[in-house]
């Protein structure tokens, strides 16, 4: 069962990277009676994409399935926190878009594996990435304007 659940959860976190919104123990009841991952989803889009991924072997819940609901008004019941806590795989945006989720997974004790499909960039990385890129492109001009002329 662990293999199976981390093995979604490994496939949920391909689609999610690939679809460009950017493991560990299990909990207790994640699975029902047919034996199908359950998966307790931010919202209703990273819900549909662990379905699509999922197919027959998940069970998948959106916390907010409504698109007009904005998660930043988002309040979870004790329900929400019950089926976070019996979750084989919970999904999330991050980056402060449902900062609801982090607090469910904390306050159920949770074990379940959390996919975040977006971490918030800082500074330093993003100017540490363009370094990189600068070095890189004024290594390539000083390499390719060294040319030999013909005799």
């Amino acid at each position: 069962m662990t293999t199976r659940i981390l093995k979604l959860a490994a496939v949920a976190a391909s689609a999610l990277l690939l679809a460009g919104c950017a493991g560990g123990a299990t909990s207790a009841g994640t699975s029902t009676a047919g034996g199908r991952v359950q998966v307790v989803a931010s919202t209703n889009v990273y819900g549909s994409i662990a379905e699509a991924v999922g197919g027959d072997a998940v069970q998948v819940t959106s916390m907010i399935a409504s698109v007009s609901q904005d998660p930043h008004d988002f309040e979870a019941s004790a329900h929400d926190q019950l089926l976070v806590q019996r979750a084989g795989l919970v999904i999330e945006n991050g980056g402060g878009y449902d900062p609801f989720m982090q607090t469910l997974v904390k306050a159920s004790g949770s074990t379940a594996p959390v996919i975040t499909a977006s971490t918030p960039q800082t500074a330093t990385s993003t100017a540490t990435r363009t370094t990189r890129t600068t070095r890189t492109t004024t290594s390539r001009a000083s390499t390719s304007t060294s040319s030999t002329t013909p005799p």
